[in-house]
C-alpha cells in the first residue's frame, strides 16, 4: 500500500494508521486546492 495507485491509496487509509491517511489526504487536498 502506498506507491500502487488511487486504488490502494483506500485500502492504505483504511488499514494504515489514520495519521497516514491524514498525511496523504492533506497532500492531495494541498496539491488540489492550489
Amino acid at each position: 500500500s502506498g506507491d500502487t495507485s488511487m486504488s490502494d491509496l483506500s485500502v492504505f487509509a483504511g488499514s494504515e494508521t489514520s495519521i497516514g491517511s491524514e498525511i496523504l489526504v492533506d497532500s492531495e487536498a494541498s496539491s488540489s486546492d492550489t
